[in-house]
């Protein structure tokens, strides 16, 4: 149902999106704002080695947790490379951002900052997952392909969709569904699933967007699709 809604491209897009400027002023800590290069801190090797990340030049680490609450969004983000890494988000039950308003704010700007383009984002990771509902999925979905380490699914797949509709790859699709006007209509194309460690107890994924072509948003915009409910689906993490 979710991986409809980004599909169909009828998602309403926030009326208001989330900026920096709003964070600084709502009691919001930015740690490593303004953005600077080369502070990696500890990564999912995997996913380091996915993207042969070999200097940290090109990676920015910003903390966003907000004064008072529980809330910490901790992610790496590269205009350079299309990624937005994500390995330490917590969100307080009272918190009214989700982890996709932060990141998109983030996100903009730091395209801005550095003179990359806001529309270049072609994957979302998601590492070091704590979430026992995304963890049990994942390990599902390896245990069906007999895989220990990684796999690649594609949408045809149910555990694409299986993972998609995890709290952390909710977020991702509201990531995309609900910023069209700015980074433009995306869907996923794949997903990496996979663990870290010898232990496999560090679960993994790296979603990678592509650009829905005008012809699939024809095709799959019918008006059963655009009726959907915005509530459908699960709750981003």
């Amino acid at each position: 149902m979710l991986f409809q809604q980004l599909r169909s491209g009828c998602y309403p897009d926030k009326a208001d999106p989330v900026t920096v400027a709003d964070l600084l002023v709502d009691h919001w800590s930015l740690n490593g704002w303004p953005p600077r290069p080369g502070s990696l801190g500890v990564f999912s090797p995997m996913i380091a080695r996915m993207f042969r990340w070999t200097t940290e030049e090109d990676y920015y680490t910003v903390d966003a947790a907000r004064r008072g609450l529980l809330t910490d969004y901790n992610n790496i983000y590269s205009p350079r490379n299309h990624l937005i890494a994500a390995y330490d988000n917590h969100k307080a039950t009272n918190e009214p951002l989700f982890w996709s308003d932060v990141v998109f704010a983030l996100w903009t700007t730091m395209n801005t900052y550095t003179g990359g383009n806001v529309r270049n984002l072609r994957y979302i990771a998601r590492a070091w997952i704590g979430n026992e509902i995304t963890k049990s999925i994942i390990h599902l979905a390896l245990a069906k392909t007999q895989s220990k380490r990684m796999v690649i699914f594609k949408p045809s797949e149910e555990a694409f969709l299986a993972t998609l509709g995890t709290p952390n790859g909710a977020g991702c699709v509201h990531l995309l569904m609900q910023h069209k006007q700015i980074l433009g209509f995306k869907t996923i194309a794949r997903v990496v699933v996979g663990y870290d460690g010898p232990t496999f107890q560090s679960p993994f994924l790296v979603f990678e967007v592509a650009d829905m072509p005008f012809s699939a948003l024809t095709a799959v915009g019918g008006e059963g699709v655009c009726n959907l409910s915005e509530t459908s689906g699960m709750a981003e993490n």
